[in-house]
This record gives C-alpha cells, structure tokens and sequence, in this order.
C-alpha cells in the first residue's frame, strides 16, 4: 500500500477532510467577509492551505503525544493497526511544515512572527505544557489551555489578508466568535452515550456527566451565535430577517440538545453532533452573506 492510500485511510477516521475542508473554508470566508472581501484569490487560497496544514501538524502532534496512551485506548486506530506509522505522519508533517515556511515568507515578516509564535506554542502543547498531570485532570481547562492555538490561527489569516497586525471591532469580534465556536464543536464531538467507545473514558460526559456537557454545548452555542449577531451588526444587515434567522438557530439548537439529554440514544446523539456541525457552518455562511 502507497503513502497516499495509506494517508486516505488515515484522514477518513482522524483528520476527517470532508468536515475540514468546509469548516475551514467557511472559517477564511468569514473572515474575508469582515474585511468586505477587500482580499484577493491568492491571499484566500494561501489562508486556507496554511490553516488546513496547521491543523494537520496539530493532529500528527497529537499523535505522538498520546502515542502510549491511544495504544492502550484506541489500539484499532490507523496508527496502532499498521495501516500508517507515526514516522510517515511525520514525514508527511515535515514537508508541511517547508510550504508553510515558505508561504508565511512570502506573506511577510508579520506572518513570520506569527508562525513562530504558533509553532512554540504547539510544542509546549506536545509536552502538556510540562504540567499533564495537573491539566488533564478536566477536560475544560485541557482545552482552555490548549485552544490559543486557534486564536493564532486566525491572527495568522488576518495577517495573511491585511499584512500587519491591526485588527478592529469586527475582526475581534470574529476571533470570540471563533474560538467559541470552535469550543462548541471540541465538546460536542467528544460527547457520546456509547460506553463501548474505546476512547469513552475520555468523553466529556463520562467526566461531567450528560446534562452537564450538553449545557456546557448550550451556553457555548448561544455565545456562538450572540457573537455573530454583534458582527452582523456591525456589518449593518436588516436586523428583523437576521433575528429570525437566529431565532430558527436557537430552537434548532435548543432542540438538540433537549432531546439528546432526554433520550441518551445514538440517534439523539447523532442529532446533537450535527446541529453543532450545521451552527458551526450557518453562523460563518451568515457572516459572509452580510458582507455581501
């Protein structure tokens, strides 16, 4: 089997491209739409792959960080099946890392600065910050602590698309929303009933409970949406056809959530993990919609 096949097997189960692909793309759009698209195709294009392999690079990160651990947990993934060795994620890796180099070179020295400051932050991730122990003990705070990440990541496609480092009300407006958003999609997709999950001793729910990781998804999605409504408002949209739209948002969202902790099955979790994924999605298509 060839490098690609095996690649193809790999990002089907653990770096799932036909989720990341559009989650990414409506991330950059978003954020070209704050700037009302003051931006060109190449700026577009260069965001978007450097965002897709920095999260590639976070992922075979992951990897090798939980390489003994995930033998243990999750001994049927890609990595500890032989169906890809963590020497060719990394190969893989390396080659990512030339073309990021040499796209933040081109961008300028800004992008330099924040591609340097990502990289030094992803390697004290790698190491839990030196402080595992203390960090893993709930997932909230792994996360909090670890999700800076993602705020640099879209610093880096503001940069990318304006060359230096101003950012105004929208733009930060557009980096809260991000990360919670963000937020809501690391919780929703690690929430799951299914108790013969190889992994479910690493839920949110068998750490927290069902009802108190949906709320914690609730709270985070309604901030989500709270904080699209004040970037569309800056962006000055007919505020009564928004507000219904967000108002359809909440009930689906509401909706979702009430009902995944009312019945607890596989069905109303697979309704649960979707309405993130389609919030996720609506939220940003909205943005760049009023940019229009």
């Amino acid at each position: 089997m060839n490098l690609f096949k095996r690649l193809n097997i790999y990002q089907k189960q653990k770096f799932p491209l036909r989720i990341l692909l559009f989650t990414t793309l409506v991330s950059v759009l978003s954020s070209a739409a704050v700037l009302n698209y003051k931006i060109s195709i190449l700026q577009g294009v260069l965001a978007f792959v450097s965002v897709m392999l920095f999260l590639f690079h976070i992922r075979v990160l992951d990897e090798s960080r939980d390489f003994k651990s995930d033998a243990l947990n999750t001994p049927d993934s890609p990595v500890h099946n032989g169906t890809i060795s963590l020497r060719q994620l990394l190969f893989v890796d390396f080659f990512g890392i030339v073309l990021l180099v040499g796209v933040s070179a081109y961008i300028g020295k800004y992008a330099i600065a924040v591609l340097t400051a990502i990289f030094i932050f992803t390697a004290f991730a790698w190491k839990d910050f030196f402080l595992k122990k203390s960090i893993r003990k709930s997932k909230v705070l792994y996360h909090i602590i670890n999700s800076p990440q993602m705020l640099l990541l879209h610093l880096f496609i503001f940069v990318a698309f304006t060359g230096n480092f101003y950012l105004d009300t929208k733009m930060w407006l557009l980096m809260a929303f991000a990360y919670s958003n963000i937020f809501v999609l690391e919780v929703s997709r690690k929430i799951s009933t299914d108790q013969e999950r190889p992994d479910f001793k690493d839920t949110y729910n068998a750490k927290m409970g069902l009802k108190a990781s949906v709320l914690l998804t609730y709270l985070l999605s309604l901030i989500s949406i709270a904080f699209a409504l004040l970037i569309n408002l800056n962006q000055e949209v007919r505020l009564l056809y928004y507000l219904f739209l967000y108002f359809l948002l909440v009930s689906m969202v509401s909706y979702s959530c009430f009902s995944f902790v009312k019945s607890g099955g596989l069905i109303g979790g697979k309704r649960f993990i979707l309405s993130s994924v389609l919030l996720y999605l609506a939220l940003n298509i909205l943005i760049c919609i009023a940019a229009l």
